[in-house]
């Protein structure tokens, strides 16, 4: 199908029967169909021979896996809140097949990838009789352009030498930096220049060891030689000193004859050097991308990696999650949709956060300890089922006042608390002090108890003078456990004496029967059993109460 006037955005190159409109003076064309421009290096640089360049290749990947594999979804706004649309079409297109040979991550990888190279990455958007979007169809970025049609945007591609017209709101356009908005910049040929460094410090580094290890320059010999002894000579030379089996081997010299080297070695002319300051300068620079995640960990130390980390995804992946969110909102969701905002796409950016496993549940926990976040959210972060309808319950710390209360209405609030404590012998069952008095002792013992269980296990870890150890470690927490309650009877003490009595005498029973080797998980099998014995605490604190 071919276009009436129009003003061109963009045209690329046609293919096939378009091949007949393409003038003898128009040099760059020609470049093109022959395979791309030459570089200021010297090395032709198209998007296949770049994609042959080991750092621009991992960068690819690199990006292209991040954003395929996050989770993306279609949510419905409820209120103040949202949730999962999960009858929504855009969801099963992003989640499960986008069509019938591609599944909705490869769609989402395989633009990507394209809008890095090329500058843009398209699909096609096949809708029902609803305009609901049933099949993504990836076109050639190759093969693609953008042309305004009296007033209007249309897509057009080249499919089997046939030229076809696409509407603007049927096609998912995913682009770079761009000049007008409507088309991203060609980065290989913007970056030829810049990649051809790199590309031939690479050739020339296969040249080297394929034509010679570390040998070439002059052959001088005494005398005459006729032509035949020369070609014998120089054949005889060859055979010692090319290729890379030959590496290093050493060579005998007849008749006088004496080797003058006349190339540098490699690291002499910073062979090494240049290509990784390439990484630096070019791939890591044109993409956003921390070098040493392309292979360059000269300027990288443990230190700075989770900076380095976090740099990569708010400065690379998160513009390129924006781009993706705004396309799918514009294109997959209908117009009443959008008009009143009742849905929205979204990238699932805390799966990008990766931490140490102790950073983790020490945040975890604290979330927990706030009350933002219960048993069953926690157990979903960390791919764990649900504990039912108890792990729905939250918590939060019972010294806490709000942030307008006066310091002296917080320190009445506590002592009410501490009287409430004291005096629950006076309050009847049923009365909701009694209850409040248990949520706090129910959260005082869960955290006490914790740090129990944590400290016998280190100190099982270390295996020597574990019984010894075991005497500091509860009157250390004793101690601080009374000092955490907010009251101290007798009773009240007795209660936790009890509880530390116990767990000593069952920890040395175990260390008794156990060797250096298998103390650590003897202990650990014990003290996962321990929540019974919290919850008797519990009941034996509230009695010392009353």
């Amino acid at each position: 199908m071919e276009f009436g006037v129009s003003e061109i955005v963009c045209n690329p190159l046609p293919v096939g029967s378009g091949l007949t409109n393409l003038s003898a003076r128009d040099a760059q064309g020609w470049e093109v169909v022959g395979g791309g421009s030459k570089s200021s290096a010297g090395v032709r640089v198209t998007p296949t021979s770049a994609m042959g360049y080991p750092p621009l290749w991992r960068a690819l990947n690199l990006v292209s896996d991040k954003i395929a594999c996050l989770p993306f979804d279609c949510f419905e706004r409820d209120g103040d809140d949202r949730k999962f649309a999960a009858e929504h079409p855009a969801n099963r297109l992003m989640r499960g097949d986008a069509s019938e040979w591609t599944h909705g991550e490869t769609v989402r990888k395989t633009l990507t990838a394209h809008a890095m190279l090329y500058g843009n990455g398209f699909a096609v958007i096949d809708r029902d009789s609803r305009r609901n979007p049933i099949e993504l169809t990836i076109l050639d970025p190759q093969k693609t352009g953008i042309r305004i049609v009296e007033g209007e945007l249309w897509y057009f591609t080249w499919i089997d030498d046939e030229q076809a017209k696409i509407p603007a709101r049927d096609v998912l356009h995913i682009k770079g930096l761009s000049h007008n908005g409507l088309f991203g910049h060609d980065v290989i040929s913007l970056m030829k220049d810049a990649l051809g460094v790199g590309m031939a410090a690479q050739q020339f580094g296969g040249r080297f060891f394929g034509q010679g290890s570390n040998v070439g320059g002059l052959l001088m010999i005494p005398g005459h030689f006729d032509e035949q002894k020369i070609r014998n000579t120089m054949s005889a030379w060859e055979k010692m000193t090319q290729g890379l089996q030959q590496a290093h081997k050493v060579a005998l010299l007849q008749d006088g004859a004496k080797f003058q080297q006349l190339t540098l070695a490699p690291n002499q002319a910073q062979f090494l050097e240049t290509r990784q300051f390439e990484i630096r300068s070019t791939v890591a620079n044109i993409f956003g991308i921390p070098p040493h995640k392309l292979g360059d960990d000269s300027r990288t130390s443990h230190n700075s990696l989770e900076s380095e980390n976090q740099a990569f995804l708010d400065d690379c992946i998160n513009p390129w999650l924006k781009e993706w969110e705004r396309e799918c909102r514009r294109k997959l969701l209908t117009d009443r949709e959008r008009k009143n905002d009742t849905h929205f796409f979204e990238f699932n950016r805390e799966a990008l956060v990766s931490m140490e496993y102790e950073k983790k549940v020490n945040g975890l926990y604290r979330l927990k300890e706030m009350g933002v976040m219960n048993d069953n959210e926690i157990r979903r972060v960390l791919n764990m089922p649900d504990l039912g309808e108890e792990g729905e319950i939250r918590f939060h710390p019972a010294n806490w006042v709000r942030a307008d209360m006066s310091a002296q209405a917080a320190q009445m609030g506590a002592q009410t608390m501490q009287d409430q404590a004291q005096n629950a012998d006076r309050t009847p069952p049923d009365q909701p002090q009694n209850a409040i008095l248990k949520a706090i002792l129910e959260t005082s013992v869960t955290k006490n108890l914790q740090i129990e269980k944590d400290r016998v296990v280190r100190a099982a870890k270390t295996r020597n003078n574990f019984c010894d150890a075991i005497d500091g470690i509860y009157e250390t927490w004793q101690s601080s456990f009374v000092d955490t309650l907010g009251w101290k009877t007798v009773k009240t003490i007795t209660a936790i004496s009890t509880h530390v009595e116990t767990s000593k005498q069952q920890l040395l029973e175990v260390a008794g029967s156990s060797t250096t080797s298998n103390l650590e998980k003897n202990v650990r099998d014990l003290v996962s059993c321990w929540d019974e014995r919290g919850e008797m605490l519990v009941s034996n604190l509230m009695k010392a109460a009353q």
